[in-house]
């Protein structure tokens, strides 16, 4: 009995040591490494945002939430407006806010819930670009946007949702926009709450 008790207290440091230092090296590697927590950032609009029927329209920076209705945004990552009486999107080519709409030429794609935006999507090529279905009219619509989030300097995806009026698509609605900050794809309409899952016992 003895024999068992001194084996039983030899092994219950080790084990404790072992299990200290694994605990400590998962929690650096989480705590110490910013890619390892990745996170789906939405807007927290109170209401959803009109958006003017001016050259300007509103723009917004994703990484900051800032949106200004009256100008540019420094850092802006989408850009809806109105020109020639019609809805259009604006994207950029410059360092300090290139961005592009998930689509084809020079049209945006309306994108069905669930729908991937990553590196693989097809983007647009103008930086003037038509809302293609948008303009008939569509509640809570996805458009996708590839940008640069400045914060982080890498290419981050997301998914913006507008409400629109045919057949000029204004008045329209800036809904709420959500990105996935590591830079991975997210799918369109997928918020922090609709990954959670729950069980009732």
């Amino acid at each position: 009995m003895s024999t068992s008790n001194s084996l039983s207290v030899a092994r219950k440091p080790r084990f404790s040591r072992a299990a200290v230092v694994a605990s400590l090296a998962l929690a650096s590697a989480t705590i110490g490494s910013s890619s390892a927590i990745a996170a789906i950032i939405c807007s927290n609009f109170p209401a959803p945002v009109d958006v003017p029927a001016t050259i300007d329209g509103a723009y917004v920076n994703f990484a900051t939430g800032v949106v200004n209705l009256a100008g540019t945004v420094a850092g802006w990552d989408f850009n809806a407006y109105q020109t020639g009486g019609n809805l259009r999107f604006f994207t950029s080519t410059n360092a300090a806010n290139t961005n592009r709409i998930v689509g084809t030429g020079t049209t945006a794609d309306v994108l069905p819930a669930g729908t991937m935006i990553d590196g693989s999507s097809p983007l647009t090529t103008a930086g003037i670009v038509n809302p293609g279905a948008l303009l008939g009219g569509v509640t809570n619509g996805y458009v996708g946007v590839a940008f640069n989030n400045e914060g982080t300097a890498t290419t981050n995806y997301a998914w913006v949702s507008l409400s629109t009026t045919g057949p000029t698509g204004y008045p329209v609605t800036i809904n709420q926009y959500c990105y996935q900050d590591d830079g991975s794809g997210i799918m369109a309409g997928t918020t922090p709450v609709s990954l959670q899952s729950y069980s009732v016992d």
